[in-house]
C-alpha cells in the first residue's frame, strides 16, 4: 500500500515554514535545534536563487517499522518552500503492510505520485542511491538511479519549474517515521555546486514538541546526515 500524495504534505510543510514549527524543542540528546519542521528533516536552499539543480547520493539504510502508519521517503526536489508546484523524486519505504516496502517514485506536484515497479527498479537496504532533479531550457528532468542493482530511471518533462528553492531531504510522509537509523547524503550540490555555497538551513523533524529526526552539519561543502530519534 503506497502513500497518495506524499509530496502534499511536504508542500503544505514547506510552504508554511517556521510558522507552523513548534518553537524549539528539545532532541533525545538534549540539544536544541534552530529550525524545526514537521515531518522534514534535512537541507533547503531559498532566497537566493534562482535554482535550477539538485542532487545528491546516499546509502539505503534498514528501515525498522514501529507502526503501519510509518512511512519514510529521501527525496531531492525543487521549488515547494515558496511556490504551490514541487518536483521531487526519491526512494519510498512504507511499513502500511507491516512489514517495509521500499520503492523509488517521483512527483510533479500537484500531479499525483508515480511509483517505479519494484521489480523492474528494485532497491535494498545497503545500495548505493543517486538522485537529481534539473532544468534547463525547455526540459526538465529527474533522474534516480540504484547503482547496487545497475539500473537508472529518468523522466523528461516540460520545463515548468518555479526555482524558488531546492530540497535534499528526508520525509514522514505520514507524520510517524519508522525507525530508519542514519542516512549518510554524499556529493550534494545546489545548482552544481556544493551544498554549502548555497547557504542552505539545515531542519529538524518534530512533532508534538519532540525531534523526531535529526539533521547534522554539513561536512567537507557536500556531506551531512539525517539520523531518527523518535517515533
Amino acid at each position: 500500500m503506497r502513500v497518495p500524495q506524499a509530496a502534499a504534505a511536504a508542500i503544505a510543510l514547506l510552504a508554511a515554514g517556521l510558522a507552523a514549527a513548534p518553537a524549539s524543542p528539545a532532541t533525545a540528546s538534549g540539544a536544541t535545534p534552530a529550525n524545526v519542521l514537521s515531518g522534514i528533516a534535512g537541507y533547503v536552499a531559498s532566497g537566493t536563487g534562482p535554482y535550477s539543480s539538485v542532487s545528491t547520493s546516499w546509502t539505503q539504510t534498514t528501515v525498522a517499522c514501529l507502526s503501519n502508519a510509518d512511512d519514510v521517503a529521501t527525496w531531492v526536489g525543487l521549488d515547494g518552500f515558496a511556490s504551490s508546484t514541487i518536483e521531487q523524486i526519491g526512494v519510498d519505504t512504507s511499513c502500511a503492510s507491516g512489514a517495509p516496502v521500499t520503492e523509488g517514485w517521483y512527483e510533479l506536484y500537484p500531479a499525483a505520485p508515480i511509483y517505479l515497479s519494484p521489480t523492474s527498479y528494485p532497491v535494498s537496504p545497503g545500495d548505493s542511491v543517486s538522485a537529481s532533479v534539473s532544468a534547463s531550457g525547455t526540459t526538465m528532468q529527474l533522474t534516480l538511479a540504484d547503482h547496487t542493482h545497475g539500473w537508472t530511471y529518468t523522466k523528461k518533462v516540460a520545463n515548468s519549474v518555479a526555482h524558488s528553492s531546492a530540497e535534499i531531504v528526508v520525509e514522514g510522509a505520514t507524520g510517524k517515521y519508522p525507525n530508519f537509523g542514519t542516512l549518510k547524503f554524499t556529493g550534494a550540490t545546489v545548482n552544481g555546486a556544493a551544498l554549502s555555497a548555497a547557504s542552505p538551513t539545515a531542519y529538524d523533524a518534530a512533532n508534538g514538541g519532540v525531534i523526531e529526526a535529526h539533521t547534522s552539519a554539513i561536512l567537507g561543502g557536500t556531506s551531512f546526515t539525517v539520523t531518527w530519534q523518535h517515533h
